[in-house]
């Protein structure tokens, strides 16, 4: 399984580093975020910026779960009905989403774990759990810068 990963370019030195803080993810317990289409995850970056997409330098890489076990959030946690909530203040999402990866994290059970996305209905992010023994054998690409289609200049 491939998973995309987009991050703006000035981030490129710390491009595959875990994120502590999320609706998923905890200081505790860093997780990288990816998802199964690079549409996916720029439509996660436009909800976070907030700013025009032709105003980003975007990158984008991905990676190669090499057929590591990928479990389904849904198969074995029950996920509120509030999960998907936005954020009060910035950065603070409900607690349960947290508590289920931090729970996931500790039992090592899975190198990623699939979960919908908050910001498109019907699709999939893919959080990786870096502290996971398999982690060193997945394989990582350079990010490369990502072009947009120039439709995205267009001012609505």
């Amino acid at each position: 399984m491939i998973v995309h990963r987009v991050q703006l370019t000035r981030y490129l030195p710390t491009f595959w580093r875990p994120s502590k803080t999320g609706r998923w993810t905890s200081e505790t317990s860093p997780i990288i975020y990816t998802s199964d289409c690079a549409a996916t995850c720029l439509l996660e970056i436009m909800m976070h910026t907030g700013g025009p997409m032709n105003e980003l330098d975007l990158s984008e890489g991905t990676i190669d779960l090499k057929n590591r076990q990928v479990i389904q959030i849904e198969d074995h946690y029950e996920l509120p009905d509030e999960w998907k909530s936005p954020p009060l203040v910035h950065g603070d999402y409900h607690t349960a989403p947290r508590e289920i990866i931090t729970h996931w994290v500790s039992q090592k059970t899975s190198i990623a774990i699939n979960v919908p996305s908050a910001t498109v209905n019907g699709s999939r992010n893919i959080l990786i759990d870096p502290s996971h023994p398999d982690f060193k054998q997945l394989v990582f690409s350079d990010p490369k810068r990502l072009t947009l289609d120039r439709r995205f200049d267009h001012k609505r």
